[in-house]
């Protein structure tokens, strides 16, 4: 069945091919391990930290690299704290909202079949701000886990006894039937607690979420919104809603759209089995987490779909870049090939002066940064990137910091 209609269909589909290992974690208890904060060497591109031996070396304690954490680094004795009591490592907690629905909960298993266990988990926090870890929070709550149940280490620890069960997504094909756990559990108590009916067909938007550097990272996702209201969709708006509320939308309905990213996540994690999931594509360029994704809903008994969705006039990457949205030669194809009726005039748009401008406005903000410019991995960009800075606020950008 054909399920991805992209521009580099051929790509994803062929990567898509790979089969999905299924195994059964396990729990291993060790003495004496270093819990080490995550720190991060920007220079070099690592961040090191996590579980480590008394030299300091990740391998041979059961966990998963965290994106390129390779390693431990070495602490005075003097700057260690010590704890006597057994605990449970929890795993990673990830400042990125869909990230965290992900990966944080992946050795939450053990909790939900060992609810009466005393022993304290214990969490590192990976990167983002303060605000974020209410996300965490608020997830262990839903859990029926108290706060005096869990610690997030800050300091550098010294666990004279820690039981660290096993993730259950160890790579983007090899994942554990108890991966979803956590996630089935809070779902079931959030929907035996509030009965009441929700939407059956609902659109998740980010129209209105603003990002902290810049505006809203979509123009024009309104279109997708209105063609989908007068099929019959309720749109939501996340952020302005409890989490509890959320995870009730989505675990009680049969068709969730949304686009692709933290939004898309969220639906796979915590949808029905059989629910139909269309994920919006929002921007072209490749990356693992598209990957991770759709594997994630492979593994899933989810009927999926993944569209072409913008039209942007200059490349951008997926995670902070600026998109046009508006209807595209592939979710046309998706309606014939799904036989979803619709208006020529439905599927016509014409981008406005402000529109393009706004747009323009945005990706120059968004760019002008050497840093975010360079996750193009484009430097035939920077002549227009120039041009675009010049034009929209007067200022010349500096070569050497974009390309060298």
């Amino acid at each position: 069945m054909k399920r991805v209609y992209t521009k580099n269909r051929e790509k994803i589909n062929n990567r898509l091919t790979e089969t999905i290992e299924t195994f059964s974690p396990e729990t291993r208890e060790y003495e004496n391990v270093y819990a080490l904060p995550l720190i991060s060497k920007k220079e070099e591109n690592l961040v090191l930290g996590g579980l480590c031996d008394a030299d300091f070396n990740r391998s041979t304690i059961s966990q998963q690299d965290i994106f390129y954490c390779k390693n431990g680094y070495r602490v005075n004795e003097a700057d260690l704290t010590v704890c006597e009591e057994p605990v449970v490592f929890g795993g990673f907690f990830f400042g990125q909202f869909g990230i965290l629905l992900l990966m944080s909960l992946s050795r939450l298993w053990w909790v939900v079949e060992n609810p009466d266990d005393p022993r304290k988990l214990v969490f590192l926090y990976v990167r983002g701000d303060e605000a974020a870890k209410t996300n965490g929070d608020n997830i262990m709550r839903l859990l029926g886990v108290d706060k005096s149940r869990y610690e997030i280490i800050e300091k550098p620890t010294i666990f004279k006894k820690i039981l660290v069960p096993d993730e259950t997504w160890i790579s983007r094909n090899k994942i554990s039937e108890k991966l979803l756990l956590p996630h089935k559990i809070i779902a079931e108590r959030l929907l035996k607690k509030h009965p009441e009916e929700t939407p059956k067909k609902i659109y998740f938007s980010r129209a209105k979420f603003k990002r902290a550097r810049c505006a809203p990272d979509g123009i024009n996702e309104e279109y997708y919104e209105e063609f989908y209201r007068r099929r019959g969709f309720e749109v939501f708006y996340p952020e302005q809603l409890p989490l509890e509320r959320q995870i009730r939308l989505i675990a009680g309905a049969d068709v969730f759209v949304s686009t692709f990213g933290t939004l898309a996540h969220f639906g796979t994690m915590f949808l029905k089995n059989g629910a139909k999931q269309v994920m919006l594509q929002r921007a072209e360029k490749l990356f693992n987490w598209l990957y991770i994704q759709l594997f994630l809903v492979k593994f899933r008994d989810l009927d999926w779909y993944f569209i072409e969705a913008t039209k942007n006039p200059y490349p951008t990457h997926h995670d902070g870049g600026v998109f046009f949205y508006c209807p595209t030669d592939e979710f046309k194809e998706y309606l014939d090939d799904k036989e979803i009726p619709y208006r020529a005039d439905e599927l016509k748009y014409e981008a406005t002066d402000a529109e393009i401008k706004e747009y323009m406005r945005r990706w120059v903000k968004i760019y002008s940064n050497p840093r975010i410019f360079r996750y193009l991995d484009q430097p035939e960009l920077f002549p227009i990137l120039q041009a675009l800075c010049f034009q929209y606020t007067g200022k010349m950008l500096d070569p050497k910091e974009f390309l060298e």
